[in-house]
């Protein structure tokens, strides 16, 4: 695998993490690689989410600016969470992969099929589009009815759309796109984007059951993910 972004990066980590230790004797890796390959896979993963954490509690911030200075009240703030990662952080992650990923395609045991495992070579066979299934996360803000929504295992999409179901509801109907100047538009680009949720009842938290649709060329691509409920904060 190229590695020429942090999910790549990330990607490969998560592999290694899961599957080094298995083929440590054949492709040579020792016990303090898999150790810093552990502490990086962890690493990584805890800065792709803190970030998206705080890129939600910037949204509040912003509401609590508006509602400052042109608003009726403003609800409180628990402040950006602490920054704590799992390991100490390691500069240079990329290169240091790199490397070793040259050496173990050197080693006696290497194979094809190892190098899927771990991430260095990525699997040539081709997923059809009915069997792309995206995968998200949500992270509401603390106010605002807004939440970050990050999705991954997008395919070839061109997009996606965040689509929500009242409790005991039966009807599925799409989530604005908070991140546009379009104030109906629903769609959005990319791994992560910003959506709104018009409360029931004004003042209280919003409970919706929400998955996301991937689109290409206009038109539904792939399945919808998995459901899961998502709190929306007045």
């Amino acid at each position: 695998m190229y590695i020429d972004s942090f999910d790549k990066l990330l990607a490969m980590a998560l592999l290694q993490k899961d599957n080094l230790n298995k083929y440590k004797t054949d492709v040579g890796a020792t016990g303090d690689e898999i150790a810093s390959v552990e502490a990086a896979a962890e690493n990584l993963q805890y800065l792709k989410d803190y970030l998206l954490m705080v890129e939600a509690d910037k949204m509040t911030v912003t509401q609590i600016k508006r509602a400052v200075y042109d608003g009726d009240g403003v609800s409180n703030f628990a402040g950006f969470p602490a920054f704590a990662p799992p390991h100490p952080l390691v500069a240079g992650l990329k290169d240091e992969f790199q490397k070793r990923n040259a050496r173990y395609k050197l080693a006696d045991g290497y194979t094809r099929e190892i190098g899927i495992a771990l991430g260095i070579v990525e699997n040539a066979e081709q997923i059809s589009p009915g069997e792309v299934q995206p995968t998200f996360e949500a992270y509401p803000a603390q106010m605002g009815y807004s939440a970050t929504i990050a999705v991954a295992n997008r395919g070839k999409s061109s997009m996606w759309k965040a689509l929500a179901q009242k409790t005991n509801g039966a009807d599925w109907f799409e989530l604005t796109n908070t991140g546009s100047t379009d104030p109906e538009l629903t769609s959005a680009t990319g791994k992560s984007g910003d959506v709104k949720a018009v409360p029931t009842t004004p003042g209280q938290p919003e409970r919706l059951l929400v998955r996301i649709q991937l689109y290409r060329n206009n038109e539904p691509y792939g399945q919808p993910s998995d459901p899961k409920y998502v709190t929306f904060n007045p």
